[in-house]
């Protein structure tokens, strides 16, 4: 059996090198391979974009504007309806204009727009030039009303100020998506090794019973031989061995199986055990952790923020149901002279009246079958949904929390049984110690209270551990980053 660790071992150190002993190479490894932390961490990156471009959306614009009346450039040959008498006429049409839109405090959209157009124009059969000008304003105007289906209010005038806040709770789930995959991760290295500590631990403990079980029965042998002990005792002693042997085994399998862990979560072989960080935390610490519970929770957070994004959606959102109030008006000017150039086309402007337009719009639906009032109660009825898992979450990281706190102090209590058990078991091995320089003990003897020492000392580092792991489910409960306690 010895020979089969002897084996592993050496299987161990042909691996590649990936780590020493440090075990913030560990954690920085399987941060840095796993493809979970990579996409939750893409699709922050990909929201914090959509909120900045959602953000900037709502600040006015500018842009180059052209249409059927306005066009780049147009040219027509034809009819000329618009003189008198009818003739065929070649026409050049270059035009352009610029539109400021901009979102309202009220959910409303203003657009200011100029536009011109220059005309040159002339008769099929002749080269004699004419020019015209024809710019225009414009501006329109549109309001949702009763967007908030849950107040009922007519305009919301901090629409905007609540489109901000919903992008940033937007921005905060997706880093709290982040948050809990890392500490996931961080948490699966931290127990994976502890799980292969601990068998590497009692393979050694094994490896030293099988020593000391093999010499026992050489022992048996010779007082079997000598008719000391009867052949059913030495059988006895066999079996024990054989039993120790198949627990080596079965451990071995199991280490093999904690090292492939290792692997999956790191995506690298493990070269060398690294050496577990401890992480203290007295009561103070503690305390201060549960004073800040729900407020750094992210499961609270969470729960919270989906309920504010519930009301914010039912009060700014349109269903597309509601009144719409538009606005329209347009300044131009009349028809004006013929000009021979583009100088006497633009005084002419100067002499033309001015046509004015306003248009005043409301639409609403008259019957909807009672679908906005079905609508209110949906949104009032999800909010309510939210409201209780809110308070579901705080219970529910209060128990967790608590549990951590009870799962701490039993490990304590093991501790300090532990230290008593080893204040035992170190006079027990001075005292076997003298027994055998006395020539009352035999070597087998302390060999075996000596490895019982060892294996408590062993219990001991297991525990440490164990009640580090129980710090690190209490900092991830309170929404602490735990990466940044290695």
């Amino acid at each position: 059996m010895r020979n089969k660790l002897i084996f592993l071992f050496v299987i161990l150190s042909s691996w590649s090198y990936v780590y020493g002993s440090d075990f913030n190479d560990l954690i920085d490894a399987a941060l840095a391979s796993d493809n979970k932390l990579k996409a939750a961490q893409a699709s922050y990156s990909s929201v914090l974009a959509g909120a900045a471009a959602e953000n900037l959306s709502t600040l006015p614009g500018l842009s180059f504007t052209t249409d059927s009346n306005n066009p780049l450039y147009k040219y027509s040959l034809g009819e000329d309806y618009y003189s008198y008498p009818v003739e065929r006429k070649r026409k050049h049409t270059a035009g352009a204009g610029l539109a400021l839109d901009t979102l309202l405090p009220g959910g409303g959209l203003l657009n200011l727009s100029g536009s011109g157009s220059l005309i040159i124009s002339s008769p099929a059969d002749d080269e004699e030039l004419s020019y015209f000008m024809s710019p225009s304003a414009g501006l329109y105007f549109r309001q949702p009303l009763f967007t908030d289906r849950s107040s009922k209010s007519m305009i919301r005038f901090d629409s905007i100020k609540l489109a901000r806040e919903l992008n940033v709770l937007s921005v905060n789930s997706e880093s709290r998506s982040v948050l809990n995959t890392e500490n996931a991760l961080v948490i699966s290295v931290y127990s994976a090794v502890v799980k292969a500590l601990s068998i590497e631990m009692s393979l050694e403990i094994i490896e030293q019973r099988i020593a000391i079980s093999a010499d026992s029965l050489k022992l048996a042998a010779e007082d079997e031989a000598s008719g000391k002990i009867s052949r059913l005792d030495f059988i006895a002693e066999e079996l024990s061995l054989r039993r120790l042997e198949d627990i080596s085994r079965e451990l071995l399998y199991q280490y093999e199986a904690a090292l492939r862990d290792i692997k999956n979560i790191t995506g690298s072989e493990l070269v060398k055990m690294p050496v577990l960080p401890l992480i203290e935390a007295d009561r103070t610490v503690l305390a201060e952790l549960e004073a800040a519970l729900f407020s750094g929770s992210v499961q609270v957070q969470a729960a919270s923020e989906l309920k504010r994004i519930l009301e914010i959606q039912s009060a700014i959102f349109p269903d597309g149901t509601e009144p719409v109030f538009e606005v329209t008006a347009l300044i131009n000017p009349g028809s004006t002279d013929p000009a021979e150039d583009i100088s006497e086309a633009y005084d002419n402007l100067g002499e033309a009246e001015l046509n004015t337009q306003l248009t005043v719009a409301l639409s609403f639906g008259l019957i909807d079958w009672g679908e906005n009032k079905k609508r209110r109660e949906s949104d009032k009825a999800e909010i309510e949904a939210a409201r209780y898992l809110f308070e579901d979450a705080l219970r529910q990281v209060s128990l967790s929390f608590e549990g951590g706190l009870d799962s701490i102090k039993n490990i304590d209590r093991q501790l300090e049984l532990i230290e008593t058990e080893l204040v035992y078991d170190l006079d027990l091995l001075e005292r076997e110690k003298s027994r055998q320089e006395a020539g009352l003990s035999t070597s087998l003897a302390v060999k075996a209270v000596e490895l019982d020492y060892n294996e408590q000392l062993n219990q001991k580092e297991m525990l440490l551990n164990q009640r580090t792991l129980a710090v690190l489910t209490l900092y991830n409960i309170a929404g602490r980053r735990l990466a940044e306690l290695f």
